[in-house]
């Protein structure tokens, strides 16, 4: 049974997760809302999407390997592993989380059930002798997860990285962050 908890207890357990973690969502918008971190020179850093309104336990994705729920537990692994975090203040929020940890609730966590895919196929090639997958597999699943998007996704997704890449190239500044 998967608990889903509200905005309010959520964002209560980020905080005592890290105190540094922020929240950001736009109202009346229908994406996700962002985590950050602010490091100690008051530079922010985008760790995910969360869910707004109430936060499920576990994690949701479409047919095409795209993120429909964020869920609470991928963003405390997230965290951990992110070394933002540690076990012991993960289990301070939820006691239970680690009791009966195996790889079938890294799976559930992960809930990518999409069986004959060859993204699926791909993680489970990746992932099999450990743990986490590298940078460049990562990448390498996400660019078979783009090729699958309609003509149109992967058109504004371009503008989007064209827009982001522009933005770096001028300095990156937060105050001058493209919107997309």
């Amino acid at each position: 049974m998967s608990r889903t908890l509200s905005t309010h207890e959520f964002v209560r357990q980020l905080k005592v997760l890290n105190p540094a973690l922020r929240v950001c969502a736009f109202e009346g918008s229908s994406k996700l809302a962002g985590l950050h971190y602010i490091d100690k020179q008051g530079e922010y850093f985008d760790i995910c999407g969360v869910d707004k309104g109430c936060v499920p336990e576990y994690t949701e994705w479409d047919h095409q390997g795209h993120m429909l729920v964020s869920g609470w537990r991928r963003v405390y692994l997230m965290l951990v592993q992110l070394g933002l975090t540690t076990a012991a203040r993960v289990m301070k929020v939820c006691p239970g989380f680690y009791l009966h940890w195996s790889q079938a609730d890294v799976d559930l966590d992960r809930k990518v059930s999409i069986y004959g895919d060859e993204v699926q196929h791909k993680m489970q090639k990746y992932g099999a002798d450990k743990e986490l997958l590298s940078n460049d597999e990562i990448l390498d699943v996400a660019q078979d997860i783009r090729a699958k998007d309609a003509p149109a996704q992967q058109e504004q997704d371009e503008k989007n990285r064209w827009f982001l890449k522009t933005w770096a190239e001028r300095g990156g500044n937060i105050s001058d962050k493209p919107k997309i």
